[in-house]
């Protein structure tokens, strides 16, 4: 079998590659949004971490997974505390740098744990911050509070 049959046979290679790419950018494009925080989660204690991407928008949170971020879940949010973790839990978050675990209070009384680096704690925090906190402190606020605003509504009203 020679190598022009197998391109027609199956997938060019071409089409594969531009495929990649494309999944590339757009995780780039997503990771990058005003108010993104790369999290880790689990929706009980004791079960496994999976990985992601969240953002808040008012008091839901919306968390993107999977490949290319292609799954996406809202959870409206009632209460956010954070804690370090346990020893336990440290060693299956060696991939964040001073990680720091907020558990998030979900309006039907279910709770998911995020873990964060501690750079992101307020980003994670979102409107659950606490008064005292200096929102100038914390990384790329400004972005997140004008993310699509529209400045000719904002002084019409």
């Amino acid at each position: 079998m020679s190598r022009s049959t197998v391109v027609y046979r199956g997938v060019p290679i071409w089409l594969f590659v531009v495929v990649v790419l494309v999944l590339v950018a757009r995780n780039y494009r997503l990771r990058n949004r005003p108010g993104n925080v790369p999290v880790q989660f689990r929706p009980a204690p004791g079960s496994g971490w999976s990985r992601g991407n969240a953002v808040w928008v008012d008091d839901v949170i919306a968390v993107r997974t999977g490949l290319g971020d292609r799954s996406e879940t809202f959870h409206q949010v009632t209460a956010v505390t954070t804690r370090p973790p346990e020893a336990e839990e440290f060693n299956d978050l060696r991939r964040i740098e001073e990680p720091v675990i907020a558990t998030i209070q979900l309006a039907d009384g279910e709770t998911i744990e995020f873990a964060v680096a501690r750079k992101h704690e307020g980003l994670l925090r979102g409107p659950f911050a606490t008064e005292d906190s200096d929102p100038s402190a914390i990384p790329g606020i400004d972005q997140f509070g004008t993310a699509g605003a529209n400045p000719n509504l904002a002084t019409a009203s």
